[in-house]
């Protein structure tokens, strides 16, 4: 009984040391870190195209054909398979993706037929393939480039101080559509013409836009009464400008530049006719001037041509803002100056003009003359008297009993006589007509040395002896 027991013992040990290891488990999903996503089977995308056909613009970065296609499954990730004599692959990170012209033309040379797959991808599982879609390719027809625009080969600038479009002045052209100019100008009014070898071409060419925003806009001229530019529209004066007109973007623009003084001045005035009849200044250097000679009571101001009759309108007038009245403007609105504002009547003025500080000095020039004094009645001994400044005049000589007068120059006779319409004998007046004449012997006075006074402001004459 015990070897049965023993036996089967024995038996059972060598069955068990024969049966072979169990094999190890299949990790269940539960076993996936948190983060990892789940794998599952993908799905064949769908994909489809919104076009079938496309017109290649091979420049154009614009959409040529929009691909969509349905999610193969969670976690997927997708590339566009292009079929093409060159195939190529596309990452993608979306369900569509828009694929541009250009990117077309590196496709292959139109006409082509273009085969697009989308393939879907995941750790672990197959990947998958969706349907093909095929596009026509076709070689787009290349729209005819504009035509360029024309512009004039000439241009001119024209201000209207210039009398007629027979002046304006011909611009640099810069290149195509682009003019400049640089010279001296008044501030207002000009716009630019395409002919100027008749007064008419006046109308012909470019002037202001009244409605763009911008007021130093363009636009081609259509009347002769069209809106012109002004500088002074931007608070400018008047002054050498380089004005560039560009037909290209219709637009004017502007530098001003500090010009040099004149070289050369001339004084001018109404009574003696157009801008060539001007008398030049001596020039002392610097922008310094001085001229002598008759001056009108009124309408007198500055140039720096006499040239033509134009010339007129260059150089300086009066400037009415300023606090002193013998200030000059550049080229400025016409305010002339008058010798008559001041108390002074026409006559012999020396003139002196500084540009450095734009102020004119005006100074006048009284002479005696008469039976009274030793020049007597000739004008050529005409005896100058010495101005004092503020309307003074003094003399000092022998002065005898008989007539005498006063001469605003020593080549003619109109001055100041007597005012023989007033009680005061010693009161000068102006008389042209007629022939009232000072006379010591009124206040019975002898024969002798004297100091002659004049105030050509009061009109009032002072006598007395003179001071040994």
């Amino acid at each position: 009984m015990k070897n049965n027991y023993v036996w089967a013992l024995a038996a059972l040990l060598a069955f068990t040391a024969c049966q072979p290891e169990p094999a190890p488990q299949k990790p269940s999903d539960t076993d996936k870190t948190p983060d990892e996503p789940a794998v599952v089977e993908l799905t064949a995308p769908v994909l489809s195209a919104d076009v079938t056909t496309v017109d290649l613009d091979a420049a154009s970065d614009a959409t040529a054909v929009l691909l969509s296609w349905t999610s193969a499954g969670e976690g997927a990730s997708y590339k566009i398979e292009v079929g093409t004599a060159t195939p190529s692959v596309i990452p993608v990170d979306a369900l569509e993706r828009a694929i541009t012209h250009k990117e077309m033309a590196s496709f292959g040379d139109a006409p082509f037929t273009v085969t697009f797959k989308i393939k879907a991808s995941a750790q672990g599982k197959k990947d998958v393939w969706s349907n093909g879609v095929q596009v026509q390719v076709k070689a787009g027809e290349t729209p005819p480039e504009p035509p360029a625009p024309t512009y004039p080969t000439r241009l001119f600038i024209y201000f209207w101080a210039w009398e007629d479009a027979t002046h304006a002045q011909e611009m640099t052209r810069l290149s195509d559509g682009v003019f400049s100019w640089t010279g001296d100008c008044v501030p207002w009014q000009f716009k630019f013409l395409t002919a100027n070898g008749k007064s008419e071409d006046y109308g012909t060419g470019y002037s202001r836009d009244p409605k763009a925003a911008d007021y130093w806009t363009m636009m081609p001229t259509v009347g002769g009464d069209d809106p012109t530019f002004e500088l002074n529209h931007d608070g400018k004066t008047a002054g050498n400008y380089t004005i560039t007109a560009d037909l290209t973007t219709m637009k004017v623009s502007y530098v001003e530049h500090e010009a040099p003084l004149p070289e050369r001045l001339f004084i001018d005035t109404w009574a003696w006719g157009d801008g060539t009849k001007a008398k030049e200044m001596t020039a002392l250097g610097n922008g310094k001037f001085t001229w002598e000679g008759v001056l009108p009571r009124f309408n007198i101001k500055f140039t720096t041509s006499n040239e033509k009759p134009e010339d007129y309108w260059t150089g300086y007038f009066r400037d009415p803002d300023a606090d002193y009245y013998w200030t000059l403007r550049e080229s400025s609105k016409e305010v002339m100056f008058a010798v008559q504002d001041q108390g002074y009547r026409d006559g012999w003025f020396t003139v002196n003009v500084d540009l450095n500080t734009l102020r004119a000095e005006i100074i006048p020039h009284i002479w005696l003359i008469g039976a009274g004094c030793d020049a007597g009645w000739d004008l050529s001994k005409a005896e100058e008297m010495t101005y004092l400044g503020d309307g003074q005049f003094t003399w000092s000589g022998t002065l005898y009993q008989g007539p005498f007068k006063f001469l605003v120059v020593n080549t003619d006779w109109y001055g100041y006589w007597r005012n023989s319409t007033d009680d005061n004998y010693w009161l000068a007046g102006e008389n042209d007509t007629g022939d009232p004449q000072f006379d010591i012997a009124h206040d019975s006075l002898e024969a002798g040395s004297y100091t002659l006074t004049f105030n050509i402001f009061t009109k009032e004459v002072k006598i007395t002896p003179a001071t040994l």
